[in-house]
């Protein structure tokens, strides 16, 4: 390889080349070196009320403050999750749960990640949400006719994550469906 397709990472650099960003990635060694302390020294869990717990909940506050204010949210909007299973499970869940329906509507694809997937089916299980699978084209891609004609008034998601963008939009988005009026169900 010549120095203009090595790797910039050190993990990488000399090995096959890697692809699969999408399930993992390395560590930076810059966040590396800003959690070791928390991984050696300051080991404590940060939810507990010991003296132990003290300097990682500190340190978690000041990384949940310094996340929002690059996002622009509230430190309290900010959840750290140990993975993006987890992060797929909390979301859909989330969403169901917070929507108040009787019989919530989840959309989905066929080639979705499994985390995204069974977490549907123990939706449907265990709170009663209705799970739509949507097929792929041959590109990977949800067909956009079959999405809209899925759509309900109980739909509270539509997970497509895993989804090729192989059509380009000709307009700008508009809406799934049009605002309710106060007062209209």
């Amino acid at each position: 390889m010549s120095d203009a397709l090595q790797p910039g990472h050190p993990a990488l650099a000399g090995g096959p080349v890697y692809l699969d960003y999408n399930a993992t990635t390395p560590v930076d060694t810059r966040v590396a070196s800003a959690m070791l302390p928390h991984l050696t020294d300051f080991f404590g869990n940060p939810s507990s009320g010991h003296p132990y717990g003290a300097g990682p909940r500190q340190a978690l506050a000041e990384a949940r403050a310094q996340v929002a204010a690059l996002i622009g949210a509230r430190a309290g909007e900010i959840v750290f999750t140990g993975s993006g299973s987890e992060a797929d499970l909390l979301a859909l869940r989330g969403a169901v749960i917070a929507s108040g329906r009787p019989r919530p509507h989840v959309i989905t694809q066929v080639t979705e990640h499994p985390a995204v997937l069974e977490t549907c089916r123990a939706l449907e299980r265990l709170h009663g949400a209705r799970v739509t699978v949507l097929p792929v084209d041959g590109d990977g891609a949800v067909i956009p006719e079959t999405l809209a004609a899925a759509l309900t008034h109980d739909t509270v998601l539509v997970a497509s994550s895993r989804s090729r963008c192989s059509r380009p939009s000709p307009r700008r988005p508009r809406p799934a469906r049009k605002p309710r009026r106060s007062g209209n169900p």
